[in-house]
């Protein structure tokens, strides 16, 4: 499922492989899957890495975060002056 997303966006940059490939998504993540997709999805256990490795050799760097904590990294990176302690809720299907 995952891949073939993927596979669709790169045939869509016509083929152009990214340097890096990070995926975000709801729940807690270890080891490369998806251990609980946070009710949002319903993820139990979901090998995401090793399947997207396999399929994209090609791409140096394929990472897995929680889709929270990078709007939050990727917020507080706008700012003219990145702080030392900053606080980001997100507020959408779940308070995160």
């Amino acid at each position: 499922m995952i891949v073939q997303e993927v596979g669709a966006v790169i045939t869509a940059a016509q083929g152009v492989l990214p340097r890096a490939l990070v995926l975000a998504t709801p729940g807690t993540h270890k080891d490369g899957a998806v251990v609980w997709g946070g009710g949002n999805v319903p993820w139990e256990n979901l090998q995401i890495m090793a399947p997207l490795q396999q399929a994209y050799p090609g791409i140096p760097l394929i990472m897995l975060e929680n889709d929270a904590h990078l709007g939050a990294l990727g917020e507080v990176r706008r700012l003219d002056h990145v702080p030392d302690l900053a606080l980001y809720v997100t507020i959408s299907t779940g308070i995160g």
